[in-house]
């Protein structure tokens, strides 16, 4: 499905999410192998924390890289809501440096890459 990333996550997704964390940490691969991308695996791992619904964190596993996983202490919850917030922070700065540049008129445009000679 091509938009499948914002086609709203099932109740029955929410559900598989849930299970498949009980099982173990998720690599991107795992989640491209249960929801059928991992684009859509790792909205239910968003949708799972945003919903309340489980305490989703995502860490440096040393065999298998990047994993999701359910957070087993308050340490791993405080590192990832700093992880979070220093994200949210550098995307502000980055849409306030935008509209500011623009308001400024430093919109020159930009030259066509197969520009006709």
């Amino acid at each position: 499905m091509k938009y499948q990333h914002l086609t709203p996550v099932s109740d029955a997704e929410v559900s598989k999410g849930v299970r498949a964390l009980k099982q173990g940490p998720l690599t991107r691969h795992d989640l491209e192998r249960i929801f059928g991308s991992d684009r859509r695996g790792r909205q239910i791992m968003a949708v799972l924390t945003t919903r309340e619904i489980a305490p989703v964190v995502v860490t440096e596993d040393n065999l298998r890289g990047r994993v999701y996983k359910l957070a087993a202490t308050q340490e791993e919850v405080d590192a990832e809501v700093r992880v979070l917030r220093s994200r949210a922070h550098q995307l502000l700065r980055r849409a306030e440096g935008l509209e500011v540049a623009w308001e400024s008129g430093v919109n020159v445009p930009q030259e066509s890459l197969f520009e006709a000679v």
